[in-house]
Protein backbone atom coordinates (compact mmCIF):
# COMPACT_ATOMS: atom_id res chain seq x y z
CA UNK A 1 0.00 0.00 0.00
CA UNK A 2 2.88 2.36 0.69
CA UNK A 3 4.04 1.99 -2.90
CA UNK A 4 0.56 2.92 -4.10
CA UNK A 5 0.54 5.92 -1.77
CA UNK A 6 3.83 7.09 -3.28
CA UNK A 7 2.45 6.62 -6.79
CA UNK A 8 -0.60 8.67 -5.88
CA UNK A 9 1.54 11.49 -4.49
CA UNK A 10 3.69 11.35 -7.64
CA UNK A 11 0.55 11.68 -9.76
CA UNK A 12 -0.62 14.72 -7.79
CA UNK A 13 2.87 16.20 -8.18
CA UNK A 14 2.59 15.60 -11.94
CA UNK A 15 -0.64 17.61 -11.98
CA UNK A 16 1.11 20.39 -10.07
CA UNK A 17 4.04 20.34 -12.51
CA UNK A 18 1.69 20.60 -15.48
CA UNK A 19 -0.04 23.57 -13.87
CA UNK A 20 3.31 25.22 -13.19
CA UNK A 21 4.25 24.73 -16.84
CA UNK A 22 1.03 26.46 -17.88
CA UNK A 23 -0.49 23.23 -19.22
CA UNK A 24 -3.78 23.65 -17.41
CA UNK A 25 -5.96 21.67 -19.82
CA UNK A 26 -3.49 18.78 -19.77
CA UNK A 27 -3.37 18.90 -15.96
CA UNK A 28 -7.15 18.82 -15.74
CA UNK A 29 -7.39 15.94 -18.20
CA UNK A 30 -4.67 13.96 -16.41
CA UNK A 31 -6.37 14.50 -13.06
CA UNK A 32 -9.78 13.53 -14.36
CA UNK A 33 -8.57 10.51 -16.31
CA UNK A 34 -5.61 9.11 -14.39
CA UNK A 35 -5.76 10.31 -10.80
CA UNK A 36 -9.43 9.53 -10.23
CA UNK A 37 -9.05 6.03 -11.69
CA UNK A 38 -5.94 5.38 -9.63
CA UNK A 39 -7.63 6.56 -6.42
CA UNK A 40 -10.51 4.16 -7.07
CA UNK A 41 -8.16 1.25 -7.73
CA UNK A 42 -6.12 2.10 -4.65
CA UNK A 43 -9.20 2.24 -2.41
CA UNK A 44 -10.36 -1.14 -3.72
CA UNK A 45 -6.92 -2.68 -3.16
CA UNK A 46 -6.65 -1.15 0.29
CA UNK A 47 -10.10 -2.38 1.35
CA UNK A 48 -9.29 -5.89 0.08
CA UNK A 49 -6.00 -5.85 2.03
CA UNK A 50 -7.77 -4.77 5.22
CA UNK A 51 -10.31 -7.59 4.78
CA UNK A 52 -7.47 -10.09 4.27
CA UNK A 53 -5.69 -9.06 7.47
CA UNK A 54 -8.90 -8.92 9.50
CA UNK A 55 -8.60 -5.20 10.22
CA UNK A 56 -11.27 -4.47 12.86
CA UNK A 57 -12.00 -0.88 11.73
CA UNK A 58 -12.55 -1.72 8.06
CA UNK A 59 -16.12 -0.44 7.94
CA UNK A 60 -15.19 3.01 9.26
CA UNK A 61 -12.23 3.16 6.91
CA UNK A 62 -14.47 2.21 3.99
CA UNK A 63 -16.91 4.97 5.02
CA UNK A 64 -14.07 7.49 4.77
CA UNK A 65 -13.29 6.20 1.27
CA UNK A 66 -16.95 6.46 0.31
CA UNK A 67 -17.09 10.06 1.56
CA UNK A 68 -14.02 10.87 -0.52
CA UNK A 69 -15.59 9.25 -3.58
CA UNK A 70 -18.60 11.57 -3.16
CA UNK A 71 -16.28 14.56 -2.72
CA UNK A 72 -14.41 13.63 -5.91
CA UNK A 73 -17.62 13.35 -7.93
CA UNK A 74 -18.76 16.74 -6.66
CA UNK A 75 -15.38 18.33 -7.37
CA UNK A 76 -15.14 16.82 -10.85
CA UNK A 77 -18.50 18.34 -11.75
CA UNK A 78 -17.40 21.78 -10.49
CA UNK A 79 -13.95 21.53 -12.08
CA UNK A 80 -15.17 20.95 -15.61
CA UNK A 81 -13.63 23.78 -17.60
CA UNK A 82 -13.17 25.98 -14.54
CA UNK A 83 -9.50 26.54 -13.69
CA UNK A 84 -10.18 28.26 -10.37
CA UNK A 85 -12.44 25.42 -9.21
CA UNK A 86 -9.87 22.92 -10.44
CA UNK A 87 -7.11 24.47 -8.34
CA UNK A 88 -9.40 24.67 -5.30
CA UNK A 89 -10.51 21.08 -5.81
CA UNK A 90 -6.95 19.90 -6.25
CA UNK A 91 -5.97 21.51 -2.94
CA UNK A 92 -8.92 19.80 -1.21
CA UNK A 93 -8.00 16.43 -2.69
CA UNK A 94 -4.36 16.77 -1.75
CA UNK A 95 -5.22 17.83 1.80
CA UNK A 96 -7.68 14.98 2.25
CA UNK A 97 -5.29 12.37 0.87
CA UNK A 98 -2.38 13.58 2.97
CA UNK A 99 -4.45 13.57 6.14
CA UNK A 100 -5.99 10.20 5.33
CA UNK A 101 -2.66 8.52 4.56
CA UNK A 102 -0.83 9.99 7.54
CA UNK A 103 -3.58 9.41 10.12
CA UNK A 104 -6.16 6.86 9.04
CA UNK A 105 -4.08 4.55 6.84
CA UNK A 106 -1.33 4.48 9.44
CA UNK A 107 -3.70 2.66 11.79
CA UNK A 108 -4.10 -0.41 9.61
CA UNK A 109 -0.34 -0.46 9.02
CA UNK A 110 0.25 -0.53 12.77
CA UNK A 111 -2.40 -3.24 13.14
CA UNK A 112 -0.72 -5.33 10.44
CA UNK A 113 2.76 -4.95 11.93
CA UNK A 114 1.43 -5.72 15.42
CA UNK A 115 -0.09 -9.03 14.40
CA UNK A 116 3.02 -10.34 12.64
Amino acid sequence: MDRQHRTLVDMINRVHDLLTEGKTEEAMAFFKREVTLYVERHFSDEERFMREIGYPDLENHKKAHDQFRKLMLSLLAKMEGNVKEFRTGLALVLGWLYSHIMKVDKKYGEFYRGRS
